[in-house]
């Protein structure tokens, strides 16, 4: 599927990202592309698994830039690629590595073919800054899911409860929202997590900050296990909604 069935056949040129990549045959790549305009698509980049090839080193996951694209009757071409950021002190970095590409393939889950993603493409962007100036990984994916699902419209806000409407300072985050205790009711979803003013405060720290004082933050220990249960719901809430 190469997710453009709307483009006639011919040339275009479109920022984006690599979210993935794989040798196909001896010399070509098939790489997913999040492009700005068109949103999620399948492309092949002829000759670029051998390393003699210009598309070799550019066509990796993590490399942002302008896509020249050719469209043919069957599938989609990478003629060429203005790289932009490369991010290659992540790649020097096994643990950012590994944490960046779990994002993107979130940010390949959560996008919506057809969909071009001009809101959630900076949040991707800005996500892996983070990781690559040393922020806590947990906490930049909890960020990630958080402002990616926003943007879609999908995961409540952290002061309101998704029922009632009124705010609160705690309550529990469910995949139905965050629900006060009094929506949640005696016997509260099996799915869901209690958030106390403490936790609601920590995560509100985590998603809110601006993007140079979140990259500065260091985030405590004991911050990453509620970090992780949240993003554990928090992509549920999105699967289920995309």
């Amino acid at each position: 599927m190469d997710f453009l069935p709307a483009l006639p056949q011919g040339h275009y040129r479109q920022l984006g990202v690599v979210l993935r990549a794989a040798i196909s045959g001896e010399r070509a790549k098939n790489l997913l592309l999040l492009l700005k305009e068109a949103g999620l698509v399948w492309a092949t980049a002829a000759g670029a698994a051998s390393g003699r090839s210009r598309l070799s080193g550019v066509t990796e996951p993590l490399v942002w830039g302008y896509f020249t694209l050719y469209r043919s009757p069957r599938r989609v071409y990478v003629r060429e690629v203005t790289v932009r950021e490369d991010f290659w002190t992540l790649r020097q970095n096994p643990g950012k590595l590994r944490a960046a590409l779990e994002i993107c393939a979130d940010a390949a889950r959560f996008s919506l073919p057809g969909h071009p993603p001009a809101e959630v493409l900076p949040i991707l962007y800005w996500t892996l800054k983070a990781l690559e100036a040393g922020t806590e990984p947990a906490a930049v994916r909890l960020r990630f899911l958080y402002r990616w699902g926003m943007a879609l419209g999908i995961v409540p806000g952290l002061d309101r409860c998704s029922a009632c409407g009124k705010p609160f300072t705690q309550g529990f985050l469910t995949l139905q929202g965050l629900l006060c205790t009094a929506c949640a009711g005696p016997s509260p979803a099996t799915a869901c997590l209690p958030l106390g003013e403490k936790e609601l405060n920590r995560l509100k720290k985590a998603v809110m900050l601006s993007g140079k004082d979140f990259r500065n933050e260091s985030f405590c220990r004991d911050e990453l296990p509620l970090f992780g249960k949240v993003s554990t719901l928090l992509t549920r809430l999105i699967e289920n909604s995309v």
